[in-house]
This record gives structure tokens, C-alpha cells and sequence, in this order.
């Protein structure tokens, strides 16, 4: 059976990813004590794994709220 992987629905293995790459970058930021550049970050995400699925602004949202539940500075 063929799947169909579209720009709506990203793969399980592409959403694991970018959790992943969230949880890297929520622990550079704790171990350095630096605030992360959300749009920045969302940016890279987006270059980096073109078949995530959401957009950049999605991807920034996602990554200002979990920042925020960690206590980590955020850069707008």
C-alpha cells in the first residue's frame, strides 16, 4: 500500500525530528544561559527540514511556548 506524504501530512519520522531538534535547542539554551532568537531558529528548522509540514511561523510559536514553560529567554 502506498502512502501519500504530503505538506499537510508530515511523516512521523519528520515530526520526531523537529521535536528533537526543539529539545537540542531548549538544552544548548539552558546549559549556555542564552536566550534563543525564535525566528531565527524557526527559519533554520524550515530550511533544514523542508518536509515538516508547518510553517514558520507555526514552527516559531511552538518554540516560544516551549521556551516559556522552561524559563528560557525568548528573542522576538
Amino acid at each position: 500500500m502506498n502512502e501519500d506524504v504530503s505538506d499537510e501530512n508530515p511523516d512521523r519520522g519528520t515530526v520526531e525530528h523537529l521535536g528533537q531538534a526543539m529539545h537540542q535547542l531548549f538544552i544548548r539554551a539552558i546549559g549556555n544561559r542564552s536566550a534563543i532568537n525564535a525566528r531565527a531558529e524557526a527559519a533554520r528548522f524550515v530550511r533544514e527540514m523542508p518536509m515538516i509540514g508547518k510553517s514558520e511561523d507555526d514552527i516559531r510559536k511552538e518554540i516560544v511556548a516551549g521556551a516559556i514553560a522552561r524559563g528560557i529567554p525568548v528573542l522576538m
